[in-house]
């Protein structure tokens, strides 16, 4: 078992405990840059170290690894190159990033399902205080990110709002190849409702299919009335028609065998309770009609279950969904 500090008290390096059950790391304690915040405090029920003490433990070979458990690339730097100039050599360093760190830790997720029966039981109240409180943090992500000029998705954000086709040339493998066989998959046709549901500030998606027929495509977002001022105040021109709507609710909103399909592109790990979605989802599709969707293995771990990313999807070794 090797001992461990977490760098990092921030949601990150909270979170990231819980990952390291049935792994051979124990961790001894937490260390903060900012130590005099957490002088005589503990996180998780551990006592947190100052980057001098813990360098000090190191010396010593009271500690084996080091897990940086930041989120900001600028403050993961800073912490690397300090310990690189002032901690001595033979420590193992490791970040939650780390490719395999990470496929361990999903390793573990699907062994700990393998031949487990779960009830899937969410605490929807406390789950929606957390959304509430987290929202605001994805407004400011496309605020900064597309609303900016110079922000990484201004321009693919601007591509999206010119986009007509209903297969975008935005979708890479392995998503191109699956957004191809959607027209032709889904039997859609003229007229067909096709719902984006979670869209983010801009659908992915066309209303032109490949044949040239219209589809009727939905942009459905439970930030809809922020994401409709963004687009119309920073993109000229443009008109926000986002419709409000809310995953665990959305029989509400929209009438029973509605859609003819729904389309959750990396979304779901953002709901209150993604399963109850997925009913709801259910029970708006029309008969023979599809849910389809796209997310990246255990999302909440890959983005240090920061903002709303708090589900991990994924799937067991019989293909099967797992939440």
């Amino acid at each position: 078992m090797k001992r461990c500090v977490i760098w990092g008290t921030g949601q990150v390096g909270k979170a990231i405990i819980a990952d390291l059950c049935n792994m051979p790391y124990e961790v001894v304690a937490y260390c903060s840059s900012n130590f005099e915040k957490y002088a005589d405090k503990t996180v998780n029920g551990k006592r947190v170290v100052s980057p001098a003490e813990l360098k000090e433990m190191c010396e010593k070979q009271r500690v084996d690894s080091i897990l940086i458990g930041v989120i900001h690339k600028c403050h993961l730097k800073e912490i690397q190159d300090r310990i690189s100039w002032d901690f001595p050599t033979g420590i193992e360093v490791i970040t939650w990033q780390d490719e395999g760190f990470q496929e361990d830790l999903l390793d573990k997720t699907r062994k700990n399902f393998k031949g487990r029966e779960h009830i899937w039981n969410v605490d929807f109240e406390k789950e929606s205080e957390i959304w509430v409180n987290h929202f605001s943090e994805e407004i400011d992500y496309w605020l900064l990110s597309a609303a900016n000029p110079e922000g990484l998705e201004h321009k693919n954000c601007q591509k999206r709002l010119k986009n007509t086709n209903f297969i975008s040339s935005e979708r890479i493998h392995p998503f191109l190849t699956n957004a191809m066989l959607l027209s032709n998959q889904f039997d859609l046709t003229e007229g067909s409702v096709v719902m984006d549901l979670g869209c983010g500030l801009v659908s992915k998606y066309g209303n032109i299919l490949p044949t040239q027929q219209r589809i009727n495509l939905l942009q459905v977002d439970a930030l809809a009335p922020f994401y409709n001022k963004i687009v119309e105040k920073f993109f000229p021109g443009e008109k926000g028609d986002h419709s409000f709507g809310l995953f665990e609710f959305i029989s509400g909103f929209f009438e029973k065998e509605f859609c003819d399909l729904i389309l959750i592109d990396n979304a779901l790990d953002h709901c209150i309770d993604p399963y109850r979605s997925i009913v709801e989802c259910l029970y708006i599709l029309k008969k023979g009609g599809r849910l389809h969707l796209f997310h990246r293995c255990s999302e909440a771990l890959f983005e240090g279950y920061a903002g709303l990313h708090k589900w991990n999807i994924d799937s067991d070794v019989d293909s099967h969904l797992v939440m």
